[in-house]
This record gives C-alpha cells, sequence and structure tokens, in this order.
C-alpha cells in the first residue's frame, strides 16, 4: 500500500507570503525621527589654555550647554594641528576630557564637535535589523527542510518500477519536487530582499549621530625655557685615538666648550713621547677653547703614545682628555689590500701555493677554532673558498705547500698545538681526500724540504713544552718512519731549512721563545749544533736568505716585545758560522711571522713581518743587508699571527697575504704590490 498523496506536504511552511521589510522597517524607523521642535540646544563649552610649553600634555574639560535630555547620546571628538586628540566621556554623559600634546611649536587650532544621537531612533532600526535577522534565519530552516525533502524524495524515485502504482507514485513525487524548489526560489528572494534591507538600514544607523556644534580655539604652543645651568667644567669634544706616521706632521685642533657662555678657559697639557713628557704651553681663550697640537714622530717613537689635554675655567673647575695617539710607520702608498675569508677566523697560519694546477696561487689557512680552509685564486687575486681541511683544533703553523707522497701534486702539513699533526693529500683539483698523521707535540712550527737528498720532501717540526724537535724523513710515500732529535731548548717556537754551509746538504735553524737559538748543520747522517745570538731574545719566527748578497744564506730573526728585543739579521761567515750580535732593525714588535722576498724587484731579499696587536711592516734591504726603510700595512689594531708571500694578482711583483685572530680584528687581507 503506498501512502496517501497527502503525506507529501509535511513539514512544508504555512508562511504563504514574505513580508515587505524595507517597507515596515522605513515606516517604524520615521516613528523615532525629531521634529525640529523637539532637537536639543546642547552646545559645546570649554576654556583652553591661550598658550602651552611644547611636549606638555594638555587637559581640556568640555561641558554642555543649552540643555540636555535623557534620550540622546552625546559625543565629543577633535583635532589638535591636525592630529586627532583623545577624548574621554565622564559617567554623567553630558562632560568630557580632552587630552593631547601640545606640538608642534607655533600657533595651532584645537577643533571640537559635538555629536547627538536618537537614542529611540537607534533602538527601533536595530529592532527591526533583529526582525530581517530572525526572518533570515527562519528562511534558511525552512530551506533546508526543503532540501532534506527533496533528497527524500529523489531517493525514493531511485527505488521504482515500471508498474502501474510506480509511474503513479513517481508523478506525485516529481509535482511534490516541483512545489518545494519553487518554495526555495521564493524564500531565497525574501533573503536576497532582506540582506539589501539590512544593508540600508546598518547606513543608518552608521549616520545616525548628527553633527550638532563644532567649535575652534587657537593655542600658541611656544619652546620651554632651558633649564639654568649651574657651574660646569668645560667639555672637551671627545677624541679618543688619533694616527700619526714617521716623518710626516700630523696637525689636530681640539676643542672644549664651557657651558657657562663668556667664561675664560685655559687650555694646557702634556704629550708623552719615548718617555719624556713634552708640556704644552698654557693658553687662555674665551668659549670655546680651540688649541692645535702639531707632532712629528721619528722612527724610533713608533707604538701608542699619550696626550693629556686640560681645560681649566676661571671658577677653577677644570676637564681632562687623555688621547691615544698611534705612531705608525708610513701608509702603504703603493699596496691596495682586498679581504679573503669570513673576517672573524682566528688564523694562525697561512701557506700558499697552486693546489688545483691551474697556474695560479691559492691560499691555505690555518685556524686556532673553527676550521682550516683552502681558498682557490681566480688569477687576479680573488679568493673563494675551497676544500674544508677539518677542524682547526689550534693549528699554529702550516708547512710551506708541496709533494709528500710521489704524486706530483702538492700536499699540506698542518700542525696542531697539543693536538695530532696531519697531512692532507692532493688529489690534483684541490681536494683532500685522504690524510695522514706524522709526529709532534704541542708543535709551534713545521718546515718542508729533501733533508736527505732522496728527492722527496721531509719534515721539520719544532715542539714546545719540552717536547724537542725533529726532522722526519719521508720513505716516499707521505709516512714519516724515521726521524733525528735536534738539540733544542724548552720552548722553540720557529723553524726554517736552508744550505748554511754549502755542502749541499739542507741544515735547520731553530727559535726560542725562551731560551738559546740555534744552527744545525747536517753532516749526512746526523746534525751539530752550534748556537747565534744572545740567548733571551723571545724569539718567535725564523727565515733564511742572502741578506747582504755575498752567496751565503743568512738568519732572519723576529722577537717579541718581552725583553723589548728587536728584530734582527744574523749574517753568516760562509762556513755557517754566525754572531753572537746581529744587525737590529725596526722597533721592538710582537713578531709572529717574518718572510723574506724581494718586494720591490731590486735583486735583494726584504722582509716582511707579521706582527700581534701592531702595524705590520716591510722592511727595504739597500742590498747590503741594511733594513733602513720601511713601509706600514693595516693598522696598530691587527691581530697578525701568519703570512704568506706570492703574486697573487700574476703582475710579477710579489704580494702580502695576512692572516689575522681576533673575532673584532680577525679579517685576513691580501695587500697587492702595486
Amino acid at each position: 500500500m503506498y501512502p496517501s498523496s497527502t503525506s507529501l506536504a509535511v513539514g512544508v511552511s504555512a508562511r504563504g507570503c514574505v513580508p515587505n521589510h524595507r517597507l515596515t522597517a522605513c515606516a517604524l524607523t520615521l516613528l523615532g525621527v525629531l521634529t525640529a521642535s523637539q532637537l536639543d540646544a546642547a552646545r559645546l563649552s570649554a576654556t583652553p589654555p591661550a598658550s602651552a610649553e611644547e611636549s606638555t600634555t594638555l587637559t581640556v574639560n568640555v561641558t554642555l550647554t543649552g540643555g540636555t535630555n535623557s534620550r540622546t547620546r552625546y559625543e565629543v571628538s577633535g583635532t589638535f594641528a591636525g592630529t586627532a586628540v583623545n577624548v574621554t566621556t565622564n559617567p554623567d554623559g553630558v562632560s568630557f576630557v580632552v587630552t593631547f600634546a601640545a606640538t608642534p611649536l607655533g600657533l595651532q587650532t584645537l577643533t571640537l564637535k559635538l555629536y547627538e544621537t536618537d537614542l529611540n531612533e537607534e533602538q527601533q532600526i536595530l529592532d527591526d535589523m533583529q526582525q530581517l535577522q530572525d526572518d533570515i534565519a527562519d528562511w534558511q530552516a525552512d530551506i533546508a527542510q526543503w532540501e532534506a525533502e527533496i533528497d527524500a524524495w529523489e531517493a525514493e524515485m531511485a527505488t521504482l518500477g515500471n508498474t502501474f502504482w510506480d509511474r503513479i507514485r513517481r508523478r506525485m513525487l516529481e509535482r511534490a519536487i516541483e512545489r518545494n524548489e519553487d518554495r526555495i526560489a521564493d524564500a531565497q528572494d525574501s533573503i536576497a530582499q532582506a540582506e539589501d534591507d539590512l544593508s540600508e538600514l546598518q547606513d543608518d544607523l552608521d549616520n545616525l549621530a548628527r553633527l550638532r556644534d563644532t567649535k575652534n580655539y587657537t593655542i600658541d604652543v611656544v619652546a620651554p625655557p632651558p633649564p639654568p645651568l649651574p657651574p660646569t667644567a668645560p667639555e672637551f669634544a671627545v677624541v679618543s685615538e688619533l694616527n700619526a706616521v714617521v716623518g710626516q706632521t700630523l696637525t689636530t685642533t681640539f676643542t672644549a666648550t664651557d657651558p657657562n657662555a663668556g667664561d675664560m678657559v685655559t687650555y694646557s697639557g702634556s704629550f708623552y713621547v719615548s718617555g719624556e713628557e713634552h708640556m704644552l704651553e698654557p693658553q687662555a681663550y674665551l668659549d670655546p677653547v680651540t688649541g692645535d697640537f702639531t707632532y712629528t714622530p721619528a722612527s724610533n717613537q713608533v707604538g701608542d703614545r699619550e696626550l693629556v689635554l686640560f681645560a681649566v675655567d676661571s671658577t677653577e673647575l677644570y676637564s681632562s682628555m687623555t688621547v691615544v695617539v698611534h705612531v705608525l710607520f708610513a701608509a702603504p702608498g703603493t699596496f691596495v689590500s682586498a679581504p679573503f675569508g669570513p673576517g672573524n677566523d682566528t688564523t694562525a697560519a697561512l701557506a700558499a701555493g697552486d693546489v688545483n694546477g691551474d697556474g695560479f696561487v691559492d691560499l691555505v689557512t690555518g685556524n686556532i677554532s673553527g676550521r682550516n680552509y683552502v681558498y682557490l685564486n681566480d688569477g687576479s687575486g680573488n679568493f673563494t673558498q675551497g676544500a674544508d681541511l677539518g677542524a682547526a683544533d689550534f693549528t699554529f703553523t702550516i708547512a710551506e705547500i708541496g709533494d709528500l707522497n710521489g704524486d706530483s701534486y702538492p700536499d699540506v702539513a698542518v700542525a696542531r698545538f697539543g693536538r695530532v699533526n696531519t697531512v692532507h693529500f692532493n688529489d690534483g683539483m684541490g681536494n683532500f681526500p685522504v690524510s695522514a698523521n706524522f709526529a709532534g707535540s704541542a708543535t709551534r712550527s713545521v718546515a718542508l724540504a729533501d733533508m736527505d737528498n732522496d728527492g722527496d720532501n721531509d719534515l721539520v717540526v719544532a715542539n714546545d713544552n719540552g717536547q724537542g724537535a725533529n726532522v722526519l724523513l719521508n720513505n716516499g710515500s707521505g709516512a714519516f718512519p724515521t726521524a733525528y732529535n735536534l738539540s733544542v731548548g724548552d720552548h722553540p717556537s720557529g723553524v726554517a731549512v736552508a744550505d748554511l754551509n754549502g755542502d749541499g746538504l739542507r741544515d735547520v735553524v731553530t727559535v726560542d721563545q725562551g731560551g738559546q737559538n740555534k744552527v744545525h748543520l747536517n753532516t749526512g747522517s746526523g746534525f751539530t749544533a752550534s748556537t747565534f745570538g744572545p740567548g733571551n731574545d723571545s724569539s718567535q719566527s725564523v727565515a733564511c736568505a742572502d741578506m747582504n748578497g755575498d752567496g751565503s744564506m743568512d738568519i732572519v730573526v723576529g722577537n717579541n716585545t718581552s725583553n723589548n728585543n728587536r728584530c734582527a739579521v744574523y749574517f753568516n761567515n760562509g762556513s755557517g758560522g754566525f754572531l753572537v750580535s746581529g744587525f737590529e732593525f725596526g722597533v721592538a714588535m710582537n713578531t709572529f711571522a717574518l718572510k723574506t722576498s724581494d718586494m720591490d724587484n731590486d735583486g735583494d731579499s726584504d722582509v716582511v713581518v707579521a706582527n700581534y696587536s701592531q702595524q705590520n711592516v716591510i722592511f727595504y734591504n739597500d742590498g747590503s743587508g741594511n733594513l733602513l726603510t720601511s713601509m706600514g700595512l693595516g693598522t696598530a689594531s691587527d691581530n697578525s699571527r701568519a703570512l704568506a708571500l706570492a703574486d697573487f694578482d700574476n703582475d710579477g711583483r710579489t704580494d702580502v697575504a695576512v692572516g689575522n685572530n681576533g673575532a673584532v680584528n680577525g679579517q685576513n687581507w691580501v695587500w697587492f704590490n702595486r
């Protein structure tokens, strides 16, 4: 038995028509509009100040005059000099507090506006809007019910067959679906109309507040008077440091201003040069105080000097200023610098060589912390980071780059202080995939040379803390099973290799931070030691070169400043003998690295030194071993510990790579010889 057709009407809304809600709302809204005779007579009343100091916060109380009533909401807004003010409504609803900052300077306008809103009219609009929202919700519920009925009927139709009663039933369901679809369309139209009505009512609500009154007030914003000045000492314009160059006159002007206008100030001071105090003549000036200081440093005055200045006024209040004058060697007028590396390396070692076979000299950095890296040269002196040689781990020195395993590719020997020393073997492309360890403990210096004339490169290491120095003989494949011990003190810090006695065998020079420097002559079956130098130089670096052009290799030593010792050249007597005293040059410097090369292309060996917390210097040889002319590289604040000399830009001149150690002054540089 099929259900009767009347059951199909279940759930259909009894709402037979959609009322015109906009007309109803408008009609209801008109009921709340006040007639002209009903409008309030409220007006703004305020008494702001005629003037105010700049940047002060002003508070203005605003009241309403002319009568108010409870069916109206009152609102005040405003601007001062075009910027909105802050308005607070008091609990009584008819008085207000206006606050704003007095700025900018000059005559400015405070504009206040009073707005009124009829609360009855506002409530009527809100009621109309609520009614529309309720109707929309009802229609949406009806639509959901009608759509559910359609879904159910369509599902039933899908089960009907082709019998007579099935066809009758299908026709009844189709008509019911059509009725619901018409209802849905009518409801959707009603919703759209109601939403339009809501939008118009919202506009009415937004515009309901009526401008009742406007007032403009002029306020003169003036600058606050300066605070009275107590008696105050003269104040120097701060100058913390100056640079002075050897042989060049430094002239600078200092200024001290006395806050007490018109006061007489006396300017004086003293300057300390080479331990002597040079007084500056007192001179009196009217405020402000200015005075010139002129100084031409000599070569023996390199270092940091103090200039102390005083300014005393008539009330005997005074101030002083200490200026550090960095006395430097001549600026590198023929050198141009460029950085390489990240800028915060702790570089203590540099080595130069063509590691990737492109014909250009590359660089390898050894760092105390961080990583050791290869920097590849593009041929113009621009360096990009290449192979990673592993954790730095207190790398103090890198040997000159050379082939250590007989494959003709330049390898890198890295010495780590208190850690394992390592040889990194080159694959010919500048990569170092294989490494091996070599002997040494607390190693401070390592050199590479063929010490036994068997055609392969050996290693010479100097170890600190009483660990001695050794010659490590290469078996040809990069292993060093045989070692010769060298007679050294407890703190050898540098090693150099050269044939010092002309017998065709390479000899060894070791320098010591806490003891005697020594020459170790190679006999072919061992080494015979002799001393040179005074024994208390605190030496840190060493190089060998023919400094006086006599055909014999001389020794150049770099010292630290602990005993106020200068760098020195020790001349060879031709048989590998050297005097106790050498030719000293420069001033006492903390020289961590020292290299020799012909820097000015005049055919003799010059000396380049890297100093810690002092300027790096090139000393030019006159051909006889006299190093009387010099040129500074960098500044006195460089923390340099490493050097490499090579023609990095392929212009035929020797350039200088400097490795610096420190988070602040840790940038590494290449100085191009122009």
